[in-house]
């Protein structure tokens, strides 16, 4: 049997086709694939078409090796990638191309935060704010803050903040940051416990202003204010706070004055001072109407004033706060009827204590007539008292005490001649006595 040569080859290579002789004609050296793998465009030497495949032959005997393949057979290429973690692999070709399998090949990975470029993009630890096991500080060190320490953890983010002493609201002590802003107490109107005067007010007098206290940064309400009230009248506090003390007051409270007069039947009583005024006169003896009775009872000065005292044919008149009755009736009286005329408003006969007024009484009743006074020794012959009991000289002219003003050579009518009366035309009104019977104007005063 003969084989022919290209079949040997064929056997030698599985993969080339070969061309059997066909009808006994040999094969044409000059077309289709020869041992030394060339290719000839001719054809017609009967060389059999088979499937192009990648093998470096003209299988299909269309004068094209391998058309429509990538790569030979047993070729090697580089696959994947050497960036970042990624490790490039070999892809060999196989008959139907490039196998498609990198082997060796290390791929991308998804990135997580260990500093390597995981995924091979040319980025390392995209995504990540931070090493795994890093730290650093965070926090303030400003004020009363402290600063503490981040870590940083294996998902690549930093922990939360530990042993940090963070900001707070401002305590307003006046010393401390608390808030950590690099301002002390920003935000406090006051440093808590300090005080001060309240606003508004016055210090003046019993006024006071008070006092507010800071708390929690603020001014407290106001404790302690005084504000002006009406004047008590006390002698000592400015009450309405305006600078005088009791101004409007008429006299200080609790103090007390003489009310009234000291002047004839009036005695003086009290005031007290209440609410700053003066009260009503207590204790006294006020004036009252004038009666005819020696005394001054409206307290003016004068005594029986006013025509009070009504005898018929007396006059009223006043001399040195005494009250005088000058009675000159149309029939005169006895000494006896005189003395109870006078006794009628309270009066008695007068009673002469010196020449002023011996003179004053002469003049009053015109320098002329006789006119009964107090003086008697019917008790006491040649001893001569006054009906209100005071004594007299009993000769001469004394200018006393005891004061007499008589006559040459009277007293001389014994025991006949008790009474006194005054001669009004002679001399400077000289006393005599005479009969107590006797009936002359008479002279009256009050006690």
């Amino acid at each position: 049997m003969t084989i022919h040569v290209r079949c040997v080859v064929a056997l030698l290579l599985p993969l080339a086709a070969c061309s059997l002789p066909t009808q006994g004609r040999a094969p044409n050296r000059d077309s289709g694939v020869f041992l030394d793998g060339a290719v000839r465009a001719d054809s017609g030497d009967g060389c059999v078409s088979t499937t192009e495949i990648c093998n470096g032959r003209d299988d299909d005997c269309d004068g094209t090796v391998d058309e429509g393949c990538d790569c030979t057979p047993g070729d090697l290429r580089a696959c994947g990638s050497d960036m970042g973690a990624c490790v490039a692999g070999t892809e060999t070709c196989e008959a139907a191309g490039w196998s498609g399998r990198c082997v060796g090949e290390v791929g991308p990975a998804t990135e997580v935060c260990n500093g390597l470029d995981d995924d091979c993009n040319g980025t390392v630890d995209e995504g990540c704010d931070c090493a795994p096991g890093a730290s650093r500080a965070c926090g303030s060190d400003v004020g009363a803050c402290s600063a503490g320490t981040q870590t940083c953890t294996t998902a690549g983010a930093w922990s939360d903040c530990t042993g940090s002493v963070g900001p707070d609201a401002e305590v307003c002590e006046g010393s401390v940051d608390e808030d950590c802003d690099g301002m002390v107490d920003n935000g406090c109107a006051c440093t808590n416990d300090d005080t001060q005067p309240c606003p508004g007010g016055t210090n003046q007098g019993a006024c006071d202003r008070g006092t507010q206290t800071c708390t929690a940064g603020a001014w407290a309400a106001c404790v302690g204010r005084v504000t002006a009230v009406s004047e008590v009248c006390d002698g000592s506090v400015d009450d309405d706070c305006d600078g005088m003390v009791d101004n409007g007051c008429l006299c200080t409270n609790g103090d007390t004055r003489p009310c009234g007069v000291s002047a004839g039947a009036c005695t003086p009583g009290t005031q007290t001072c209440a609410s700053g005024a003066w009260g009503s006169c207590s204790g006294g003896v006020g004036p009252s109407a004038e009666v005819c009775d020696g005394v001054d009872n409206n307290c003016d000065g004068s005594i029986d004033e006013g025509g009070v005292c009504v005898l018929p044919g007396c006059t009223w008149a006043e001399r040195g706060g005494h009250a005088y009755l000058l009675c000159n009736p149309s029939t005169g009286l006895t000494w006896d009827e005189a003395a109870l005329a006078c006794g009628v408003p309270g009066y008695h006969l007068v009673r002469i204590e010196s020449d002023a007024e011996n003179t004053w009484i002469r003049d009053r009743v015109g320098g002329s007539g006789d006119w009964w006074i107090g003086l008697t020794d019917r008790a006491t012959e040649d001893t001569f008292l006054w009906t209100d009991g005071g004594t007299a000289c009993n000769r001469g002219k004394n200018a006393g005490p005891p004061y007499c003003h008589w006559r040459g050579g009277r007293p001389n009518g014994g025991s006949a001649e008790n009474c006194v009366r005054m001669e009004a035309d002679r001399g400077s009104g000289e006393w005599n006595d005479r009969n107590c019977s006797t009936r002359f104007a008479f002279v009256c005063e009050a006690p």
